[in-house]
This record gives C-alpha cells, structure tokens and sequence, in this order.
C-alpha cells in the first residue's frame, strides 16, 4: 500500500509544533513565519517576503499591492478557480476572461481583445 497522507516526522517537528501550540500562535504571523520570511528573504536576495495562509489570501494581496481599483480591468484565465475572480471582483475591478484554451497572454493581443488598458 502507498502511504498516502502520512506526515514524515524527521526531527524537532513536534517540538515546533507544541511551541507554535503554547505561544498561542498557529495561525500565521508567528515566530516561525517571521523566522521563515527571514530566511527566504536571505536565501533570495528578497527585500521582503510575506507569507500567506492560503492561495486566496495571496490573490487578495497581489491585488492590494497592484492598487486595483473600481473600474480597473483584471485578466484572468478561462479555466481557474474562483477566488481568483473574488479577489478581483472584491476591489470593484471588471473581469476579461483569456479565450478559451489560451495558456499565456500576448500583450499587445490582449488589449485588443479584451479592454483597452487591463491594469493586471
């Protein structure tokens, strides 16, 4: 049988664990977030790394530091999830949708066929 599902313990896991579980913190935003942001940030050359829970909460970010605004129009792809258009939606941006099929933006194509100045 293949162990699916079955998370390999290989050191200090359930240390962090319990010190994640007593700082009250398991959330994000943590003493090992911060330690991790700091670490990618030095392995990268980065100026800053965040970290997000989630893929929806990083949508809802790019979004944010892209200052889309109401009006604003927002590319997405045909085939996608659909966080990724509330996260577009919930800063009052239009959507243009890639035709169906496509799996990369020209884009001079683009700001013909779906608006005249996508913002993202």
């Amino acid at each position: 049988m293949i162990p699916f599902n079955v998370p390999p313990c290989v050191g200090d896991e359930l240390d962090y664990v319990k010190q994640a579980i007593d700082s009250h913190k398991i959330c994000g935003d943590g003493a090992f977030t911060k330690q991790c942001n700091a670490w990618l940030e030095e392995r990268f050359h980065a100026q800053k790394v965040l970290l997000t829970t989630s893929g929806t909460t990083a949508l809802d970010m790019a979004m944010l530091l892209c200052d889309i605004q109401p009006g604003d129009e927002v590319i997405l792809p045909s085939y996608t999830f659909s966080s990724t258009a509330t996260a577009a939606t919930a800063r009052g941006s239009s959507m243009g949708i890639t035709p169906k099929g496509a799996m990369r933006l020209r884009t001079k194509a683009s700001s013909t066929q779906m608006g005249k100045s996508p913002r993202a």
